[in-house]
């Protein structure tokens, strides 16, 4: 089927409420996610003219339509459409759901979660600037919650944007409150940034269901509209490019931090499926973990994992009324890797605030170097980089950090030689604020020299290459010899001066081993 007589399709009313009898699972293949119907998404290739797709619907910034379908033919139209040599791509418009499991009313541990992280003490250094926007990706907030009223953005509601993204679930008011609820304000809970404002985009409906179109859309939207961190509490199976094409925008173009939960799939009955968009490049995906630094055992697990915040038992706010009686009704307890989520979300909301010219790669470079690493060592599949540190973060967002590699260098010789030799020593500066260096030898001495003597390191930039150089010069005898390199930061760094060890050995002579070449009688030529 060409696109020209793909343009003949009716355009056909397409309802954005997904109940369960407005779900598609299709009948092959077995496992496809679930996808909305009437609608399948359309790329041309660059220079075919958009006037082919009749009554499609154009996404901004991705040049992908929306295109209406005779419901049951979203999947024969999809693979038709990818064999005309005019489509870049064509997809189903997979649907994207909430992550949450049932809330669980223990409430003897009060915002645990904050105390798990140190933000007390993240915000003794900052609590957080109104110019941090976090777009919430979800199902609306409540514009009339005292703990969010004054932050809220007009925001957008996909769904019907004749109406206001006030939430009709109350999954994404949870999700605001942890990212942001008003602090120090005697009342409710404290969100991880007291100061950022907050962008609701209502991309999911009153059942928690939503498609990549309006995520894609929301995400593109949040995007042009102010947002410094994005949060998307939800996801889909469904490995969408039209999802992928928006985190490209969000993340390359807008420079925007985006965060996603992983799902909370990851211990029941072995499933454990990729999630999008926590599973796609440029987004930092979160996994769940409890009040013990454990793993969430819904957690979902992979390499898509980049760090952990608290997941279970999380205290947060509710749309009005709707909360435990023990909290006023406005009020009440959550577990999910939704509840994970905005905790990343929040503290990059904290790191741009003090400091704004953070890029985003920075920020999440900054969140995973000082993430408290469990399990493995290293990065693995349940933690990421580690369980979130609020206050070695933001600590470091407002500092430079000078490190070497190696820590001490050693040279030996023979008495007899006046080879000179160069060793390499790895400048680098873990920290958000730039700083310039010098370098001395203590105590000086005739045969060792550095080069360069001076130098500047940009925040998280590339690592500068210190020259250490051994001679033997006026020295005759056999021994060890010592002395260090000490690199100085200047201005507000951590770990300077920072003194590296350096040693050199000299010997009457090397002990050496040598292996007699043999030849074979028999070989060719002899």
């Amino acid at each position: 089927m060409s696109l020209r007589r793909h343009a003949g399709l009716p355009a056909l009313l397409f309802t954005l409420l997904f109940c369960s009898v407005s779900l598609v699972q299709a009948d092959e293949p077995h496992d496809l996610p679930r996808y909305a119907p009437g609608r399948v998404l359309v790329k041309l290739r660059p220079g075919e003219s958009v006037r082919q797709i009749s009554g499609g619907s154009l996404i901004p910034r991705l040049g992908v339509f929306s295109v209406p379908v005779p419901e049951g033919k979203e999947m024969e139209t999809v693979k038709t459409l990818r064999k005309d040599p005019e489509v870049e791509y064509a997809e189903l418009n997979y649907l994207v759901r909430a992550f949450r499991t049932p809330d669980d009313p223990l409430f003897d541990f009060y915002q645990w979660n904050l105390r798990t992280i140190r933000a007390e003490a993240a915000w003794n250094i900052e609590a957080g600037k109104n110019d941090a926007v976090i777009a919430v990706l979800d199902t609306g907030v409540d514009y009339n919650h005292p703990d969010l009223a004054a932050k809220l953005l007009p925001g957008l509601n996909l769904l019907n944007q004749a109406d206001t993204p006030q939430d009709d679930n109350g999954h994404g008011t949870r999700v605001a409150g942890i990212a942001a609820a008003i602090g120090n304000n005697g009342l409710g809970i404290a969100g991880l940034s007291w100061g950022a404002r907050i962008l609701p985009v209502k991309v999911l409906n009153e059942f928690g269901y939503g498609s990549v179109e309006d995520l894609a859309r929301g995400i593109i939207w949040a995007a042009d509209n102010g947002a410094r961190v994005i949060n998307v509490s939800g996801g889909t199976e469904g490995n969408s490019q039209t999802l992928q094409d928006a985190v490209s925008y969000a993340y390359n173009t807008k420079g925007v931090v985006i965060v996603a939960a992983v799902g909370n799939e990851g211990g029941f009955g072995g499933l454990n499926p990729p999630l999008y968009p926590a599973a796609l490049p440029g987004v930092m995906g979160v996994a769940a973990t409890d009040s013990n630094d454990r793993r969430a055992e819904f957690s979902e697990r992979g390499d898509f994992v980049a760090v952990a915040a608290p997941g279970v038992i999380i205290l947060s706010t509710v749309p009005r009324g709707k909360g435990s009686s023990a909290f006023g009704s406005d009020y009440a307890y959550s577990s999910g890797t939704s509840m994970a989520s905005p905790h990343v979300a929040g503290l990059a909301a904290l790191l741009l605030s003090a400091n704004p010219l953070l890029t985003n790669k920075q920020v999440a470079r900054l969140i995973e170097d000082t993430a408290t690493d469990l399990g493995p060592p290293g990065k693995d599949e349940f933690f990421g980089y580690g369980r979130i540190d609020a206050y070695g973060a933001v600590r470091s967002a407002t500092t430079s950090i000078l490190s070497s590699s190696p820590e001490s260098l050693g040279f030996l010789y023979e008495v007899s030689s006046r080879e000179a030799i160069t060793k390499s020593v790895s400048l680098a500066n873990l920290g958000g604020v730039g700083f310039d260096w010098t370098a001395a030898i203590n105590p000086t001495v005739p045969w060792l020299t550095i080069s360069p003597s001076s130098g500047h390191l940009d925040a998280l930039g590339p690592p500068q290459t210190l020259a250490v150089t051994a001679q033997l010069v006026r020295l005759t005898a056999a021994g060890t010899y010592t002395a260090s390199v000490v690199v100085t930061g200047l201005g507000n760094v951590q770990e300077t001066p920072l003194a590296l060890p350096v040693s050199l050995r000299m010997v009457d002579r090397l002990e050496k081993l040598y292996y007699p070449l043999v030849l074979h009688g028999q070989a060719p030529g002899w």
